[in-house]
């Protein structure tokens, strides 16, 4: 931490969590304290820390770091339910505040960031050229893969919108969307866009918009 230098992208996450912990352990000792999350707290710390030693060790035995980052991933896998509770125990704590706990918020964005990209680990590190000629013929699925992927990916973004399921709706389905309040505003502009229908993004907890706007900003300033 002092010297910026990680061993890879996975040491680097996992020092960032390991660093908001502590900074929510400094800010929040009452607060902690007051709602009995204290053990939780410190079993995530203790997850944090064992892993990272666990990823010390495979890097100090790797033959190559892609294998090292399939191999932690697995090892993951297998034991990231031992802080599941812990983690929704924390998160019903802090939601009795009256203010948002941005620090904590921040944490679960940085961890649902973390697991997000192990979940890619698996599929960087099959080298198709490296694949003896005779042998090309049992492979062949991965050409098809590759190539179905591109073209979704070249696709219309209207294809990963959600598909209307009654013939005579226009758009999209009506439950995709929620009707905003008369009194909505835009956040950022302030333009009033009480009862029209809006698009619902906040799909999981770590996605919550937790930015704060400045009202005595200009909104260019803001964006």
């Amino acid at each position: 931490e002092i010297s910026g230098k990680y061993l890879g992208w996975i040491d680097q996450y996992l020092a960032v969590l390991a660093a908001y912990l502590v900074a929510i352990e400094e800010k929040y000792q009452k607060e902690i304290e007051s709602l009995s999350i204290k053990s939780s707290i410190t079993n995530i710390a203790m997850f944090i820390a064992g892993n990272r030693a666990s990823y010390w060790y495979y890097v100090t035995n790797e033959k190559s770091r892609a294998m090292t980052e399939v191999l932690f991933t697995q090892r993951i896998e297998k034991i990231s339910s031992m802080c599941t509770n812990h983690l929704q125990e924390i998160d019903k704590g802090f939601q009795v505040l009256e203010e948002k706990n941005v620090w904590w918020e921040t944490f679960l964005h940085h961890l649902g960031q973390f697991y997000r990209r192990l979940r890619r680990t698996r599929y960087l590190l099959f080298n198709t050229q490296s694949i003896l000629q005779h042998k090309m013929e049992e492979f062949d699925f991965f050409k098809d893969l590759n190539e179905n992927a591109i073209m979704f990916l070249s696709s219309s973004v209207e294809e990963l919108l959600p598909m209307k399921t009654f013939a005579n709706i226009q758009g999209l389905d009506p439950g995709f969307f929620v009707i905003l309040s008369s009194e909505t505003k835009c956040y950022v502009c302030g333009v009033d866009i009480g009862g029209k229908a809006a698009q619902w993004q906040l799909q999981i907890p770590v996605d919550q918009n937790i930015w704060v706007v400045d009202e005595s900003k200009t909104v260019e300033e803001i964006m």
